[in-house]
């Protein structure tokens, strides 16, 4: 359970820091700014990585938290199958 709390750490410091990075930059600044990009891009991949490590466990017990923050207009689907994504069975989640 440790690791799973490390990770979402991970995830929030990534997230912070990429905000920073981010706020007050233009897209045209973004463009010109190849340094700034790959900073972004490795933020962006620590995110994944740790998404991808959290166990199946700790995502089937937490997964209601994380459904009643997606808006109801969102064209996110749970069951959508993707490799980062488990499916709806594990989650115990029945397709809409």
């Amino acid at each position: 359970m440790w690791r799973d709390e490390a990770r979402l750490l991970d995830m929030l410091l990534a997230a912070k820091e990429l905000s920073r990075y981010t706020e007050s930059v233009t897209p045209k600044e973004f463009d010109d700014d190849r340094l700034l990009q790959h900073a972004v891009i490795r933020l962006i991949e620590i995110v994944g990585e740790a998404a991808r490590n959290i166990s199946a466990e700790f995502k089937a017990a937490h997964w209601e938290a994380v459904k009643k923050d997606i808006p109801p207009y969102s064209s996110f689907d749970p069951c959508w199958p993707g490799p980062w994504m488990p499916s709806c069975l594990e989650l115990g989640v029945q397709k809409r």
